[in-house]
């Protein structure tokens, strides 16, 4: 069970300062009360990839020290996951290319020589994913300015200030309706690594369900399971997000409607522990 000081959150959000309340990063309890309301519910009717990899809710938070997002669902296993992008700074990119580090194969999945774009208006500048792997998730984090990734380790063994943990016993199937799966993925990053946004900062984030191992082909095969949901979905392999999503190889996936999915980007406000039209409504 998480427990916070109801007076203190209270506070918070009167004031706009960081939210008092820090998740338990262990898969569970992803719920509004220990998140703020979700930021995103997805409207797909049934699952690209089966029961294994599902995408209900999508949840964000920080303490003032580390960014909280929590995806309820679950997140596959065998090479699948979850692939989060955040744009939080100047100095982002509004393509996927590949990362120069050779740090984690995974994010080479999104290259492409003309594809790989972002949701308009969105240039991220911080990737994470968390693959299932047989043995727990696995993370890793791309640094889209500096252009490197890197493996931010196992389950129970992270590094750099990150953790994540994931619950895949959920048994509930689309449609889906808010506030009824509690468990999922949880993500921990520091705020130093999407630049220390202050109070008052608006940041923007996806997600999207996808295999994360793909026998080192560069392509990635996304899931329907993407939060925000795509707004109409443009014809192509799979229905695009209905079915499924093809990268091809070579091919990087869009977000921007161009042959892949369209994605307009969730926005969380920093200090918030709910979304952008919430805090508003708390302002009047």
């Amino acid at each position: 069970m998480r427990k916070y000081f109801a007076l203190a959150a209270a506070m918070t959000l009167i004031s706009g300062a960081a939210i008092a309340a820090t998740p338990v990063v262990d898969g569970q309890g992803i719920t509004a009360a220990n998140y703020g309301a979700a930021l995103a519910l997805q409207d797909a009717t049934a699952s690209g990839f089966g029961a294994t990899l599902q995408a209900a809710e999508l949840f964000v938070t920080n303490d003032g020290t580390n960014l909280y997002i929590g995806i309820t669902g679950n997140n596959g296993n065998g090479g699948s996951g979850f692939y989060v992008f955040i744009d939080a700074q100047a100095g982002g990119s509004s393509e996927a290319a590949t990362d120069t580090s050779g740090g984690y194969g995974e994010f080479d999945q999104f290259a492409s020589a003309g594809g790989g774009n972002m949701p308009t208006g969105f240039t991220f500048d911080r990737a994470v994913v968390l693959a299932s792997l047989g043995d727990g998730g696995h993370l890793g984090s791309w640094d889209r300015i500096a252009n490197t990734a890197s493996y931010q380790g196992g389950t129970g063994a992270h590094t750099g200030g990150y953790d994540a943990a994931l619950d895949n016993s959920n048994a509930v199937a689309p449609p889906f309706t808010g506030g009824v799966i509690d468990t999922g993925v949880e993500i921990q990053i520091p705020m130093t690594a999407i630049g220390s946004p202050t109070n008052g900062t608006s940041i923007k984030i996806f997600a999207v369900a996808g295999n994360t191992n793909n026998g080192g082909n560069n392509a990635v095969y996304l899931s329907n399971m993407i939060l925000p949901s795509e707004t109409t979905p443009p014809s192509g392999p799979g229905g695009y997000g209905r079915d499924g999503v093809g990268g091809g190889s070579g091919n990087g996936t869009n977000f921007d409607g161009t042959g892949g999915p369209n994605i307009t980007a969730a926005t969380y406000l920093i200090g918030d522990s709910a979304s952008v039209s919430d805090w508003t409504m708390l302002e009047d």
